[in-house]
């Protein structure tokens, strides 16, 4: 019974087409523009309620499978039961010839439950907001530092939120698989686990994954959104890490592969009007290849934008190409590195970025003068977190003239060691909070020592 089942979506369009046609001819006799016989729409509308009764029996035994659940399903088949009723209704009253305000009547209600029907059949098939039209889609969540990101929550759950839960959820659960839950995907579906913890080569899911896509089990199936070699590298990871549901990035070992797929997901946009308002070219991909071959990650900073952010989170290496650094620095609005060296060469190629904005250095090793920055005469933001920057360094940056904003908490620096501009936010992250007779002080052994030292 359940491959019968199967020809549900082969005969679920043909009751469609029979009806609309159906329709057309009684709208057409009923203003009399062409000559319709009672046998051609006996003909037409017998068909049309065999063919629906069939698509509603399949559609049932379809729904029994399990890849198919909640309200969605049971709106749908009530739907489908008004239409194939109305269809039969249809072919009986022109066998009894009934008068045109009973057809009229069926015709009407048979339209409308079609209409639901297909909407609803459409939904369960490709998602409910398949014909959102501008409604809101899943937001991936903010994601400024990939390493304090969570790991399941920030970083999993996009993906299948994004390329999986259309038909894995719970509105449908094709394969009897839901990826909306911890608890759903290591239950797995009706054809057992997908995951194996620690081993994700010999997980279902991967080998779902990495099939080809033209297989009859690649997943996504062709035709769908098909996962980023990043995101697949990052699903891999979890697996191979345990499949965590709790705790952060930082808190699990990463290779420099995951890594740098870790680095895509940050999404920290510029708006329009932090954008230089010039005309420039796009980098074009194999531009962009090189780059992520010399230990880069690239991103327009907006859809159909030439502008680029750019992330760092390895030290340079010998792979870095000056020249092919060249054809992209123009584009660089954006770069960011953490936990990197900062040498004469990076130095050098963050000179070159005439249109760079935002500069963030954070937690890096700065081994060469920051002095040639200098000349980035749009820089409008300076992240210098966690580095050990010279004050000496620190001054030249501060005179660039279009520099905004300038954060240097667990630098070292203090406000004292600066120049002031009253033009320039200086964050140092030095904050002092009042105490209150009602604060809860905490004191260590070796703080009631010391008190009791300076009372003796």
């Amino acid at each position: 019974m359940e491959i019968l089942g199967k020809f549900h979506p082969l005969l679920v369009h043909l009751p469609i087409g029979f009806f609309t046609l159906g329709l057309l001819l009684h709208v057409l006799k009923s203003r009399k523009l062409v000559e319709v016989n009672d046998p051609l729409m006996r003909w037409v509308t017998g068909t049309n309620a065999l063919v629906a009764a069939l698509s509603a029996i399949t559609g049932y035994l379809l729904s029994q499978d399990g890849d198919y659940a909640g309200d969605l399903v049971l709106y749908h088949r009530n739907a489908a039961i008004v239409f194939t009723v109305m269809s039969v209704a249809l072919f009986l009253s022109y066998i009894r010839k009934r008068n045109w305000l009973v057809q009229n009547a069926f015709w009407v209600l048979g339209l409308v439950a079609m209409i639901f029907a297909g909407h609803l059949g459409g939904s369960l098939t490709h998602g409910e907001d398949f014909l959102s039209f501008g409604a809101e889609e899943y937001a991936r969540p903010l994601i400024v530092d990939p390493q304090q990101a969570l790991v399941y929550d920030e970083v999993i759950v996009p993906v299948f939120a994004e390329k999986c839960w259309k038909c894995h959820s719970s509105s449908a659960k094709k394969g009897g698989l839901r990826l909306d839950s911890p608890e759903n995907i290591l239950k797995g579906g009706k054809n057992g686990k997908i995951l194996t913890a620690h081993d994700a080569g010999n997980s279902e899911l991967m080998r779902r994954l990495l099939l080809e896509k033209s297989h009859e089990e690649h997943m996504p199936p062709s035709g769908k959104t098909q996962l980023t070699a990043e995101e697949i590298t990052l699903i891999k990871w979890w697996i191979d890490q345990g499949v965590p549901t709790k705790g952060k990035v930082l808190d699990i070992a990463q290779s420099e592969e995951v890594k740098l797929a870790l680095a895509t997901l940050v999404n920290r946009p510029i708006t329009k009007v932090d954008l230089p308002d010039i005309k420039i070219p796009v980098v074009d991909d194999q531009t962009l290849k090189q780059l992520t071959d010399m230990g880069f990650v690239a991103a327009p900073v907006e859809m159909g934008s030439a502008f680029l952010s750019v992330s760092l989170y390895k030290s340079l290496g010998e792979s870095f190409d000056q020249a092919v650094w060249n054809k992209v620095a123009p584009n660089v609005v954006w770069f960011r590195a953490v936990g990197t060296d900062i040498d004469e060469k990076l130095v050098s190629a963050l000179k070159s970025c005439t249109n760079l904005y935002q500069l963030e250095l954070r937690n890096c090793n700065i081994l060469s003068s920051l002095t040639p920055l200098e000349n980035l005469k749009s820089l409008k933001q300076l992240n210098l977190q966690g580095t050990k920057v010279s004050k000496e360094d620190l001054k030249v940056l501060i005179s660039i003239p279009s520099l905004k904003q300038v954060y240097l908490f667990e630098s070292g620096i203090q406000m004292a060691d600066i120049p002031q501009r009253s033009d320039l936010l200086i964050d140092t992250g030095a904050y002092l909070i009042p105490t209150y007779p009602s604060d809860t002080i905490l004191l260590t052994r070796e703080d009631l020592v010391k008190s009791l030292e300076s009372l003796q």
